[in-house]
């Protein structure tokens, strides 16, 4: 059985996110939703990528469409908005 939890990515997430350097290698780090994430257990050390998947030491999920949409808008410097999200917890 799989538990999932509800993330929510605020405005300070995304505000700390856009007030960062955009250094191609720490965007997976300084993602709003990396940050939002890491705030749960399971997700302490995730990274987000372009491509909108969740990486972890011992998961690597692809993220719900509306998190998709989200990174790509951010990644491209337009503008975003506090939102949650569904997501299912790694075993």
């Amino acid at each position: 059985m799989t538990s999932r939890i509800i993330v929510s990515v605020t405005q300070r997430d995304i505000d700390v996110a856009e007030s960062m350097p955009r250094v191609p290698s720490l965007l997976p780090i300084l993602c709003p939703v990396a940050r939002a994430l890491r705030r749960h257990r399971p997700f302490r050390r995730a990274m987000v990528t372009s491509f909108g998947r969740v990486l972890g030491s011992d998961y690597n999920i692809l993220a719900p469409v509306r998190v998709r949409k989200f990174v790509r808008a951010f990644d491209q410097g337009r503008p975003v908005e506090p939102f949650a999200f569904e997501i299912e917890v790694p075993a």
